[in-house]
């Protein structure tokens, strides 16, 4: 079906109508957590650079019964009670406060301090491979280790998801006419849904169980379809390739910066600092590219046929289980939000240019920062306090 000015208006009529009552109290309150979260763990950063943090980290390191483990050991550990009341709001205050599903608060400790000591883990292990590469070879080969780490990480992001986010497999089936292997995973958070995990050519394909329980039929079938054409498209493969090269790119800039290394601890807390710093600049730059994948699969679904209606009524679900909101403010948008508002996708058809894009981008960028220790992924408005995420995160 061609994407004319008629498929336009039926699009902006269906979700019109279909008038999402979200709201927009609890994505505002969770979008001031994020700016808080990150802006605390950005000025944190800019600060242990302008007081040469590494220093007192050497210090520590050299101090008798410490050593060098104890000293990274500490970073990790500082970055995690820095990140923990931000979680503790976004994860369990926020939720109760607005009158949304969330567990218990002993139940949800339990559920954040795993995910929590297990991201402390993954991040206690690239820094100790990062300071050993130094002393191997030199920046190249941390380099080496961090890209190394970020393939483990696309191999085993829907294990990690499981073992750091509590999300469960329930099953797993590959249908005769289908190229990619397909599976339902649940997990305790509403907004979950699910994502695209693997190599390109080795894709899998996970949406929540709780969708093909409440869903109909032919609207389950739609999103399956929907994440198939992201793969078949290369959408989802150009969306890797950007996120692991943002954070590789940050790396080498780290590198540069920080010139011939001693292989000293405060030299990979000053990495891990100017990567976090790297971040947040794809944190403005990224939701663009991410939006604009979104709009174009909505192009070409409808250039194959589909219905305008019922991509309408997909979007429209998806975005009241994610914290959606019908209307958005766009210099908030563009900042702040890498799948589009219900307004701009309708909007977004009738724009010639769209800009590049690749599939969920900037959400895949904070999940594969973990190698080079980039410390805002776990701070960002969608994912404070809900470990799911962290692996997993929101997608279209």
């Amino acid at each position: 079906m061609p994407t004319d000015g008629s498929t336009t208006t039926s699009a902006e009529s269906t979700l019109a109508s279909a008038q999402v009552e979200t709201g927009s109290a609890y994505p505002r309150a969770r979008l001031w957590l994020g700016i808080l979260a990150v802006g605390a763990i950005v000025m944190t950063c800019l600060a242990g650079l302008a007081l040469n943090a590494g220093n007192w980290f050497n210090s520590l390191a050299a101090s008798e019964g410490i050593g060098e483990a104890g000293a990274l050991a500490a970073f990790v550990a500082i970055y995690a009670l820095l990140a923990a009341p931000f979680d503790l709001v976004g994860g369990w205050a926020l939720p109760r406060a607005y009158g949304r599903q969330a567990a218990e608060l002993g139940a949800f400790v339990a559920t954040l301090t795993r995910g929590v000591l297990l991201q402390a883990l993954f991040l206690f292990i690239s820094a100790w491979g990062i300071l050993n590469s130094l002393r191997f070879g030199g920046w190249p080969a941390a380099l080496a280790f961090v890209a190394g780490m970020m393939l483990i990480q696309v191999a085993g992001q829907r294990w990690l998801a499981m073992l750091v986010g509590g999300v469960r497999d329930d099953n797993r089936h590959r249908a005769a006419n289908q190229r990619n292997a397909t599976g339902s995973l649940s997990s305790i958070e509403d907004g979950f849904a699910g994502g695209i995990t693997g190599f390109p050519g080795l894709e899998r394909i996970d949406l929540p169980t709780r969708w093909k329980q409440e869903w109909s039929n032919s609207q389950y079938d739609l999103a399956v379809d929907r994440r198939q054409f992201a793969v078949a498209s290369g959408l989802y493969a150009r969306g890797l390739a950007v996120a692991a090269v943002w954070n590789l790119m940050g790396a080498s800039l780290a590198a540069s910066l920080l010139s011939d290394p001693a292989g000293a601890v405060g030299e990979v807390v000053h990495f891990s600092l100017i990567v976090t710093l790297w971040n947040f600049l794809g944190l403005l730059l990224l939701p663009t590219v991410s939006r604009n994948a979104v709009i174009q699969l909505d192009r070409k679904m409808l250039r194959q046929g589909y219905s305008p209606d019922d991509l309408a009524e997909l979007a429209a679900d998806c975005a009241q289980l994610q914290d959606g909101e019908l209307l958005r403010d766009s210099r908030v948008e563009a900042v702040f939000h890498p799948i589009p508002c219900l307004e701009q996708r309708w909007v977004g058809l009738e724009t010639t240019e769209i800009g590049p894009a690749a599939w969920n981008a900037s959400r895949q960028m904070l999940y594969l920062s973990w190698p080079s220790l980039g410390l805002v992924a776990r701070s960002v408005h969608g994912n404070a306090g809900r470990p799911t995420f962290w692996v997993m995160p929101p997608a279209d």
